[in-house]
């Protein structure tokens, strides 16, 4: 975030992740300065576009990384040694999709 008395402050975006195996911060720093008028309001607006799309790939790069460890974990354990696919995985592949149950 900014700080408003100084003018020249910038703005971050950022997301804390907290679980039960560790914590994590992902920040992207936005380079224009807080906008006073509308060409900096539009260049202001274009970065955070930016960091926002930039700020969904490292999250989903960090939960795709963090789902493998889970699993290698789990695989590890024993606790998920499955075969058949689990019902996230199942929902995961058929998103959007109308599942039509078999009798």
């Amino acid at each position: 975030m900014s700080d408003k008395a100084n003018d020249t402050a910038h703005a971050s975006v950022k997301v804390y992740y907290s679980s039960p195996s560790g914590t994590q911060t992902i920040s992207h720093s936005l380079a224009s300065p807080q906008p006073t008028d509308t060409k900096s309001k539009i260049t202001y607006l274009n970065e955070l576009r930016s960091s926002t799309k930039r700020m969904q790939e490292d999250i989903n790069a960090f939960l795709t990384a963090k789902m493998g460890e889970d699993k290698a974990q789990a695989a590890a354990s024993g606790t998920n040694a499955k075969i058949n696919k689990s019902r996230d995985e199942e929902e995961e592949e058929n998103y959007g999709e109308e599942k039509v149950e078999e009798d």
